[in-house]
């Protein structure tokens, strides 16, 4: 038995349908890398459409004044023009062509707290000899400067920035230079009282506008009478963690020891102690008082505990 090919006619569609077939896959195959570069272009743009964080500043801003026999030298870094432009304004208002220097531009830089009343800080500070440097939370006074000058000044940084703290010749140099008797005991703790003393948040460390304040405490310790001991108490915080407080407060009244040794008063004359606890509104407050016996508590190391769980032991 014989098979007849098949008639011509049939040939011309069979051939049709194999060349569509391979014409579709070359279709497919040339779309897909075309759809693979608009999904990438898709993907590039969202994430060019995405905001990127602002880098976060590193270093302090600063400004250095010296006084040469009238003539000032001013030197400084600050995050963006209009705070450079603040800075030269005020430093032309007050010295007027008696001053020169730089002011450079860093965007790492943290904003400055001390430009707005710039202008009245300068106009107290034309003490011949003497450097004014403002950096970050810290204004320090160097140089030749006499007590007199030194008295002037800190008052007046006191009353412009009175959460800064003030350093170098500033610290020691008290606007009231009348101390207690210096055999009386209830005296000098009543004057030491009146000195306010902060901490801080959730820390055993003294907050830098406080340290002028345990200058002049020194002051009047080192001025009493060699005999007398006083007990330095910090009354604990109130929370759910009553140990984590109290070693908080001991940690507090130690740092102020500490402080005051550095400034020249023998620790043998001062007891760091955990006082009650007590109202909040009286917590974390330092008292002095004339020391009887000895009352301090082991300090150990204090981590601040997770929400939720125990303080280190």
């Amino acid at each position: 038995m014989s098979f007849a090919p098949p008639p011509p006619s049939a040939r011309p569609r069979v051939r049709s349908a194999a060349v569509r077939a391979v014409t579709l896959v070359t279709a497919l195959a040339l779309l897909a890398p075309t759809a693979g570069c608009r999904q990438q272009s898709a993907t590039d743009a969202d994430a060019a459409q995405t905001p990127q964080a602002s880098p976060v500043p590193k270093t302090d801003a600063r400004l250095t004044v010296a006084n040469n026999n009238g003539r000032y030298h001013f030197e400084g870094t600050v995050a963006d023009e209009a705070t450079r432009r603040g800075l030269l304004r005020s430093l032309r208002s007050v010295y007027g062509g008696d001053a020169e220097g730089t002011v450079a531009i860093d965007p790492n830089t943290r904003p400055a707290p001390w430009t707005k009343r710039l202008g009245e800080l300068l106009l107290a500070f034309r003490i011949p000899g003497g450097m004014l440097e403002l950096r970050g939370d810290h204004i320090e006074l160097s140089g030749a400067v006499p007590d007199e000058s030194r008295t002037l000044l800190l008052a007046k940084a006191r009353e412009l920035y009175p959460g800064l703290a003030l350093t170098g010749l500033f610290e020691g140099a008290d606007a009231d230079h009348a101390l207690p008797d210096a055999n009386d005991g209830a005296e000098l703790v009543a004057f030491l009282n009146q000195i306010p003393i902060s901490f801080q948040a959730d820390s055993g460390l003294v907050s830098p506008g406080s340290l002028d304040g345990l200058s002049r405490v020194a002051r009047a310790i080192k001025g009493a009478a060699e005999g007398l001991r006083l007990q330095v108490g910090v009354r604990p915080e109130r929370s759910d963690m009553p140990d984590y407080d109290r070693r908080i407060a001991f940690q507090r009244a130690n740092s102020v020891k500490v402080q005051l040794a550095i400034r020249g008063v023998s620790p043998g004359r001062l007891d760091a102690v955990v006082l009650d606890d007590v109202a909040t509104d009286e917590a974390a407050r330092l008292e002095f008082a004339v020391a009887t016996t000895t009352a301090t508590i082991d300090a150990g190391p204090v981590t601040p505990p997770r929400q939720g769980t125990p303080p280190t032991p």
